[in-house]
């Protein structure tokens, strides 16, 4: 069972849900994302450590699902983790090792690497349960996300 449901839902609920659309490039999404993340004052800084991120390698997982994340957010000095859900539509090529392109990204700031980990471990797991995928290509919104984290943590 996994467990800090409860953090992450609180986390989602500090960056929310956005949907972006005619996005045609890598750098031009990473700009949206950091513009629409409201939790997060230092935008340009936010952006340059996302965009570094992705150049080391691709945070996508496959299914048409990315998980972006600067690899230094102590630089952004929140005070409490930020996820953000963004919706792409049409979605993008993001070099995805099953060579689908991404609609879907969970933009994971965290202020430590224990935080960082319990959220890639709770994000994996759900992200794994044929249910939760099902709902997620309806692309819900705040309210229904969170609910489906709620369910997916009893799991």
């Amino acid at each position: 069972m996994v467990k800090h449901s409860e953090e992450i839902i609180e986390a989602l609920s500090r960056g929310g849900v956005h949907h972006l659309e005619s996005i045609a490039s890598r750098e031009q999404l990473l700009r949206a994302i950091s513009d629409r993340l409201e939790a997060v004052p230092a935008k340009s800084l936010l952006f340059e450590l996302l965009l570094e991120r992705e150049q080391v390698v691709s945070t996508a997982v496959g299914h048409g699902v990315a998980l972006p994340h600067p690899r230094n957010a102590k630089l952004l000095h929140l005070q409490k983790r930020v996820v953000g859900c963004f919706y792409l539509d049409p979605p993008i090529d993001y070099d995805a090792r099953d060579g689908e392109p991404v609609w879907c990204f969970f933009v994971l700031i965290c202020l430590d690497t224990a935080s960082h980990l319990r959220t890639m471990r709770e994000l994996a797991h759900c992200l794994r349960q044929p249910e939760f995928m099902t709902q997620l290509l309806q692309k819900p919104d705040l309210e229904g996300l969170t609910q489906m984290f709620a369910e997916c943590a009893g799991k």
